[in-house]
């Protein structure tokens, strides 16, 4: 099956044209800035490519706000590889290249699963598409093509074919075609046909829609984002019974819920944020990673149990504002509750100094806080459990791309040696986990960083001059197309 919603002007010379530039142009520019490079200065010129192309070809979709904001966000997290070359940076700018190619197989999307699934089929049903429909508009051209294609590849399979056997066969043949080959040393022809192939796979996703896009988006409008009431044909008192049933299995479902994590919430006040005992980094970690996992456990309960009750009609049962309280009051002692663990995280960062998983506590905390801000929403204004995965995906994106936009390798050795005063300062952990952007600062504090270190002062120089030729070694063939501002100042502290 092949979807014929998209305008391309197919069956003309010009508009075949066109596909063969944009396929040709777009795979042999992706080779060009991505063959043998990092991320840099290349993810946002070809970012800027894609934007351009879906902009101009797709002049239906520029009132698409979804799609406003994810071309938005393509351009914002190339801008992050650019400006901070982090690898957060570096995931969040795939995350929005594939939500780009999903809603331009579908505008109407709002789920960024679905936008993010549909993406990944499209790769693998496009270019299918783009196949049979080649076959079907030009059937008189195929037939000369698949001529041209037999009396070209069966000569030159049978070429490559033999030129193996004689190369492994004949060692001067090998050393002549070696010698000729030293002259390209960087190219590999596989290398590159398979940059080609990756090039014109996203481009194909642009032009051709997916098999899979009409039948997402029957499935896509299937949910709604607000509660409906459910009509009966026959009315009877029967359904009204079981609505009450229901109501009231709720209610003391909330009730015995709500009674038993305030007696959690109780023990935590007098045990987290009333005892100032002092506890080892080995007590907090656990204190900290015990708290997380009892909130994911919480939280997931909360949303569930609470979606659970409030499905069907209970949502527009006569006097239910009880029940509402009860489920208000739940979100309230989760939100107590996760202020529990952010002060757990806060004393263990205090202590022991900034690290990954302590911001990832952190980064974690503030999403808890969202979804349960629109479970409240979703109670109060009879929205739908679709709504909590749409407003949910889009919290968790635009947290991506904001936490892509801070450099958090400077801002933990920052915050470490500001700290020093107070404790020895793990030097192994900035200088053997923490990616090389903070070598400027190493290189600027590095009396205090041996004054005050946790390992010996050879050590630490040992490992700063390693960490300084990992660098050099990483950045040496870099190139323009690598180029971001994060390397560039470091290049200058060295």
């Amino acid at each position: 099956m092949i979807n014929e919603n998209r305008t391309w002007p197919v069956r003309s010379l010009n508009g075949q044209l066109l596909i063969t530039v944009l396929l040709a142009g777009g795979a042999s520019l992706y080779t060009i800035l991505f063959w043998r490079a990092e991320l840099g200065l290349n993810a946002l010129l070809f970012s800027g490519f894609l934007a351009l192309v879906v902009w101009l070809m797709h002049p239906e979709y520029r009132a698409a706000p979804r799609l406003w904001l994810v071309t938005l966000g393509v351009l914002l997290s190339a801008g992050a590889v650019v400006w901070q070359h982090s690898l957060l940076a570096q995931i969040t700018h795939v995350i929005s290249i594939f939500l780009l190619l999903g809603f331009a197989q579908a505008r109407e999307l709002r789920f960024l699963g679905f936008a993010m699934l549909l993406a990944l089929s499209s790769l693998f049903s496009a270019p299918l598409a783009w196949w049979k429909r080649w076959e079907y508009t030009y059937e008189a051209s195929f037939r000369w093509f698949r001529t041209w294609a037999y009396l070209t590849f069966l000569p030159l399979g049978l070429l490559v074919l033999f030129f193996n056997m004689y190369y492994f066969a004949n060692t001067q043949f090998a050393q002549l075609v070696d010698k000729l080959m030293a002259w390209l040393p960087h190219f590999s022809p596989w290398k590159s046909a398979a940059l080609m192939l990756q090039g014109a796979l996203l481009m194909s996703v642009l032009i051709w829609s997916s098999v899979w896009t009409p039948e997402l988006q029957k499935v896509e409008q299937s949910f709604g984002l607000w509660k409906k009431r459910r009509r009966k044909r026959v009315k009877t008192f029967m359904p009204t019974l079981a609505l009450k049933r229901h109501y009231y299995s709720a209610l003391l479902s909330f009730g015995l819920l709500n009674g038993l994590l305030l007696l959690v919430n109780l023990i935590d006040i007098q045990g987290v944020w009333l005892n100032q005992q002092a506890r080892s980094a080995a007590e907090l970690s656990d204190y900290v990673h015990q708290g997380t996992y009892l909130l994911i456990y919480a939280l997931g309960l909360a949303m569930g149990v609470t979606t659970y009750f409030f499905r069907g009609n209970l949502h527009f049962l006569q006097h239910n504002q009880t029940l509402k309280l009860l489920a208000y009051a739940w979100i309230v002692q989760n939100i107590i509750l996760a202020f529990s663990v952010a002060w757990r995280n806060y004393h263990y960062i205090v202590e022991y100094g900034l690290a990954y998983k302590r911001l990832g506590v952190l980064w974690f905390l503030i999403l808890v806080a969202l979804g349960l801000y629109s479970l409240f929403v979703m109670i109060r204004q009879r929205r739908s459990l679709y709504y909590l995965w749409v407003i949910n995906a889009w919290f968790v994106y635009v947290s991506l791309l904001s936490s892509s936009m801070v450099n958090w390798d400077v801002l933990i050795t920052r915050y470490n040696l500001s700290q020093a005063q107070h404790a020895k300062i793990d030097t192994m952990f900035l200088l053997r986990e923490v990616s090389d952007k903070n070598l400027p600062l190493l290189l600027n504090e590095h009396e205090r960083l041996l004054e005050r270190s946790n390992s010996a002062p050879e050590n630490v120089d040992k490992f700063l001059q390693l960490k300084i030729k990992a660098f050099e070694r990483r950045t040496a063939r870099q190139g323009w197309r690598g180029w971001n501002w994060a390397d560039e100042v470091t290049r200058r502290a060295l």
